[in-house]
């Protein structure tokens, strides 16, 4: 008898095949025992790697999930997709190019390092964070992940080696209370990064030894009680770096052995009641500070291509005469 007369190998008949399985998996998502919680997180990946045109429904879900649950299952499906977003996404089984919403969502750790988010969007929006984020070594092209309006409470958040093309990170009015928030030799390519608005209460901010290639790090009217920012030996050739209307009491700001190549640095407006340290910065354009007022010390010790003029209330950086 033929598979047509039979109908057990039919299109349609798959399709079916498929929905019990789905349904099966929703099931065991919303069961009130967690053996059974695990068992559907899997089902429901497997389902996701079976088909492309059926995974959206399948995230959804696992997304969901982690948006209402807490403790081992939340843990398990974010370590699921994050494994899935670690694929090669021309091998066709990464789970990239989809939209994660997990909003909202409280979590421990949180480990994207070496995820490839090609075109693929992640949506933190107001989360709350217990422990350490790790975004080292990921990479951003083409898509976007937002943390705005998150809270970050004591853990680091390590992005060390991230790179973004055509995408952008944002942070925008999100509180780090007290951990380290770590950008070192991050590469910045056609990207951005967001953090307008965020509060930084106490921790470093480091963006030591980044490269920024006309792309933008933004932290419009971000506030600084007690931390410092360090963008010590990083390479800014084109793009911007916007610090407008920063609030930085108690730390202080470093660009030590830092390069500009092409960069509009904006400052405007900004209140550093700490020390500006810019030894052995390399300028290759003015760099205008309107309105900043500086409480601490302008140290430009071996910095070349620049002279300062200062006056209460204003910070000027320009070519030497």
């Amino acid at each position: 008898m033929t598979s047509a007369t039979t109908g057990e190998h039919t299109p349609s008949s798959r399709a079916r095949a498929r929905a019990k399985r789905f349904a099966a998996a929703a099931r065991s998502l919303s069961a009130p025992d967690l053996v059974d919680r695990l068992t559907g997180i899997h089902a429901m990946a497997e389902l996701a790697d079976d088909r492309a045109d059926g995974r959206l429904a399948c995230v959804d879900a696992l997304c969901a999930l982690i948006r209402t649950d807490t403790g081992p299952a939340r843990d398990t499906a974010i370590g699921v997709i994050a494994d899935r977003l670690r694929a090669d996404p021309d091998d066709g089984r990464g789970w990239h190019g989809h939209h994660f919403d997990l909003h909202g969502s409280t979590f421990d750790t949180v480990d994207l390092s070496g995820a490839r988010l090609t075109g693929t969007t992640m949506d933190f929006g107001g989360a709350v964070f217990g422990s350490h984020v790790f975004l080292n070594r990921a990479t951003i092209d083409g898509g976007h992940v937002d943390f705005d309006g998150a809270v970050f409470s004591g853990g680091d958040l390590d992005a060390g080696h991230l790179s973004i093309e055509r995408g952008h990170l944002g942070f925008r009015n999100a509180l780090f209370a007290g951990g380290d928030v770590d950008f070192m030799t991050a590469r910045i390519a056609g990207g951005a990064v967001l953090f307008e608005g965020a509060r930084f209460a106490g921790g470093t901010v480091r963006f030591a030894g980044t490269l920024l290639r006309r792309g933008t790090i933004d932290f419009t009217g971000a506030a600084f009680p007690g931390g410092d920012v360090d963008f010590s030996g990083a390479r800014l050739r084109g793009g911007a770096l916007v610090l407008d209307s920063i609030r930085l009491s108690g730390g202080d700001l470093g660009f030590v052995g830092c390069r500009f190549d092409g960069t509009i640095v904006d400052l405007s407006g900004a209140s550093i009641m700490g020390d500006v340290d810019a030894m052995n910065a390399r300028f290759d354009r003015t760099v205008d500070f309107p309105g900043t007022a500086l409480g601490g010390i302008l140290d430009i010790r071996g910095a070349r291509h620049h002279a300062v003029s200062a006056r209460p209330g204003r910070v000027t950086i320009g070519p030497f005469i």
